[in-house]
């Protein structure tokens, strides 16, 4: 029986290095800072998975918690998508030194509620079946998956009706994470979050630095 479910993890590892390659039907649209960031994040590994030099197994679903804000929710880790998206309410666009910016909530299963000020750094057009394009703004957000932490590109979208408020794609899952299909909820999000890591969720191509505290 282990054989076996070893095997299975493989498989699916796998598979999701092979959809990589294959995309999932999003076209960027619009885009703020250019192609060349969003490809050079697509192939840099994570922080944490490269330093440890190996990869976290994971259920199909898991607690995860968002940077910044520290807020735990749901989120299922799916190898079919390639860019995070995550349900946000009230998403109100507005501009801030020349940049284009969203603010936006998210209420989590505890009914905390986690307010959000991000740069927008470009938009992604989502073919939906049987329905028009939907243009999404895209942010940066740190995310914790077990001991695994990355700061990622996500779509934020209207996912009422959904059983999750996050889907993960593999933008975030390469060269860090394999996904189990037959576990859930396997971690907490325990993540050991550098200096540098977080001062990366504020550090945009196209934006200013942010200045040091004195």
């Amino acid at each position: 029986m282990a054989r076996v479910r070893i095997a299975g993890i493989v498989r699916v590892c796998a598979m999701a290095i092979s959809g990589a390659v294959l995309g999932c039907g999003i076209e960027a649209a619009g885009v703020a800072f250019g192609n060349a960031a969003a490809l050079a994040q697509d192939r840099k590994p994570g922080p944490s998975a490269a330093s440890r030099g190996r990869r976290t197994v994971v259920g199909f679903t898991e607690t995860v918690r968002l940077y910044p804000g520290d807020i735990e929710i749901r989120a299922k880790i799916d190898t079919g998508a390639r860019t995070s998206s995550l349900h946000a309410e009230d998403i109100i666009s507005f501009e801030r030194d020349g940049r284009l910016w969203v603010k936006f909530h998210i209420t989590n299963r505890d009914n905390r509620t986690q307010t959000y000020e991000r740069p927008v750094v470009r938009q992604v057009k989502i073919k939906s079946l049987g329905g028009p394009a939907v243009t999404r703004p895209v942010v940066m957000l740190g995310i914790c998956v077990g001991d695994v932490f990355r700061v990622t590109e996500v779509n934020l979208s209207n996912r009422l009706g959904f059983n999750f408020q996050l889907l993960i794609g593999r933008r975030f899952m390469r060269q860090a994470l394999v996904v189990d299909p037959g576990r859930q909820f396997t971690r907490e999000p325990r993540c050991d979050i550098s200096a540098d890591e977080m001062r990366a969720l504020d550090t945009v191509p196209g934006l200013p630095a942010p200045k040091e505290n004195d």
